[in-house]
């Protein structure tokens, strides 16, 4: 098996990569590959990596090739495919904000569908209700 030579990180990309590995509030998945990159611009080997980090050794070549060919950038995640969000943050809190401020008719209480109908204007349905209030719970 051949050893890769260590990898080419310029200055201004290594102190970035030591202030994501120095960060308390830095996603551990880019700490992992900011040390990836680290190790193997220090010549380690990916085996020697993979053991160090706790990933696998397709996982290390993974991230050291994307480093290679897109820098900084290919250590973020990718888009992922699924149709993206329909309702923002607002019309979540919209919805939190009618169960909480908001009192139903004075001899019921909220539905979903209730919920629905009077937030109509954002198009919202009551499973969409159902399951924001669920995640807020």
């Amino acid at each position: 098996m051949a050893t890769l030579p260590p990898l080419d990180v310029p200055d201004d990309d290594r102190r970035v990569l030591q202030g994501w590995l120095r960060a308390h509030t830095t996603e551990q998945r880019l700490v992992q590959r900011g040390r990836v990159v680290l190790m193997a611009a220090e010549g380690a080997s990916n085996r020697a990596i993979a053991a160090a980090t706790g990933l696998s050794q397709a996982a290390v070549g993974r991230w050291r090739s994307r480093y290679a060919r897109q820098g900084l950038a290919g250590l973020r995640d990718m888009p992922r495919p699924g149709r993206p969000p329909v309702h923002g943050p607002q019309e979540r809190l919209r919805i939190v904000a009618t169960v909480t401020e908001t009192l139903p008719d004075p001899d019921s209480q909220w539905t979903h569908e209730a919920i629905a109908e009077r937030l109509a204007d954002t198009g919202m349905s009551a499973s969409y209700v159902g399951r924001t209030l669920k995640a807020w719970t």
